[in-house]
């Protein structure tokens, strides 16, 4: 048990950590961090764009990696790389100036 509560704590931190980095603690621009959008999810369901199209995304949580995304490679890095990638984003504008 002490094993599970010391993870669980970690990984409150880390998720802390990176909210923290977010627009007002949730939301985030996912090509920024260099993970996959919704948007063609999207464009495909409603065939084309839609008024409410924008780059933001809402976080909703991180889990890990199944075995078939692994065997499948359908990975966009480490806890600590996106932690890496969010900390290096200085403003979350999606439109350049």
């Amino acid at each position: 048990m002490g094993a599970s509560a010391s993870w669980g704590c970690t990984y409150a931190r880390r998720i802390s950590s990176l909210t923290a980095c977010f627009e007002s603690g949730e939301f985030f621009i996912a090509e920024k961090l260099g993970i996959p959008t919704l948007f063609r999810k999207f464009w495909n369901q409603y065939g084309g764009p839609t008024q409410d199209d924008h780059p933001w995304h809402e976080f909703a949580g991180v889990r890990p990696a199944t075995q078939v995304e692994i065997s499948q490679g359908l990975l966009w890095g480490s806890m600590q790389t996106l932690l890496e990638r969010a900390n290096s984003i200085t403003a979350w504008e999606s439109f350049p100036k």
